[in-house]
């Protein structure tokens, strides 16, 4: 089986050695291994260099697009790369700052091949016991399954990374997060700014209102502004017309809510 890897990167010199250097020392072999240089101002793009991946360079934005729509385009940068050749049966998705145990793929892969029906699979980062969707960073991904939906390509909306996720489950696929497999990387946390773009997506993605503040509420009952600004991002989104999700994927996600929201108001009373 065949596996490429691709990651964005913008001034991660501190950390991109170990990334690729971690990808090199996989036990199954990946390749190519490609990185997108995002207009770093720093080392990134030399150190990649070095160690002999393929490096794609990108100009030079001013504003930072994590947890943006247009974070979308330096990881299709790759990916247009990637789908050249059809011989590729999966990719792996990473970030700049992650590093991998060397048997992580070969056990991610091992894991999905037994399951025909599973397209997307992931490890976890960090201590965190449980999540229902594959994290972004250390996602692999069957390439046939993705070609079919977007021609292996992310839609530049918000939450283009959970749209992935719920494609899979609109066309009646699985994923997996597999806890038992933990990474390094750097801490993940939740901030504000990063609250309100998740509220926006929220609202791209076709989740019902009442998800939007079930789930504030949850933000606001450990960190008060983190919980308005997710909502307000929600409803930003709806006042400024943002591009949603393709019908698809905001059918499934409306509904899936619904019912989910009806287990839990069953299960309560």
């Amino acid at each position: 089986m065949s596996v490429a890897a691709f990651l964005s990167a913008r001034n991660e010199e501190e950390w991109i050695g170990r990334t690729i250097k971690s990808l090199d020392s996989q036990s199954i072999n990946i390749y190519p291994i490609v990185v997108v240089d995002d207009g770093s101002t720093d080392e990134t793009a030399k150190i990649a260099t070095d160690y002999g991946v393929h490096v794609i360079s990108l100009p030079y934005h001013a504003e930072s697009w994590v947890g943006r729509p247009e974070l979308a385009r330096p990881f299709n940068a790759a990916l247009r790369f990637i789908r050249k050749d059809p011989d590729i049966d999966y990719v792996l998705q990473m970030g700049a700052d992650h590093v991998l145990p060397v048997d992580h793929v070969e056990t991610l892969l091992n894991r999905m091949m037994s399951e025909p029906n599973v397209k997307i699979v992931s490890g976890t980062i960090g201590n965190i016991i449980k999540r229902s969707q594959p994290w972004g960073s250390g996602r692999l991904v069957e390439t046939k399954f993705w070609r079919e939906v977007s021609n292996m390509l992310y839609p530049e909306i918000w939450g283009w990374e959970s749209w992935l996720t719920y494609k899979a489950w609109a066309r009646g696929y699985e994923t997996r997060c597999y806890v038992d497999l933990m990474t390094d990387s750097r801490p993940v946390r939740m901030y504000p700014q990063k609250a309100y773009y998740w509220g926006r997506a929220t609202n791209v993605l076709g989740e019902h209102p009442a998800y939007a503040i079930m789930r504030s509420m949850m933000f606001f009952a450990k960190n008060p502004k983190n919980g308005v600004y997710l909502l307000a991002g929600y409803i930003s989104s709806k006042i400024n017309g943002d591009q949603m999700a393709d019908k698809e994927v905001t059918d499934y996600v409306y509904n899936f809510r619904i019912s989910r929201i009806l287990e839990k108001i069953r299960w309560n009373s």
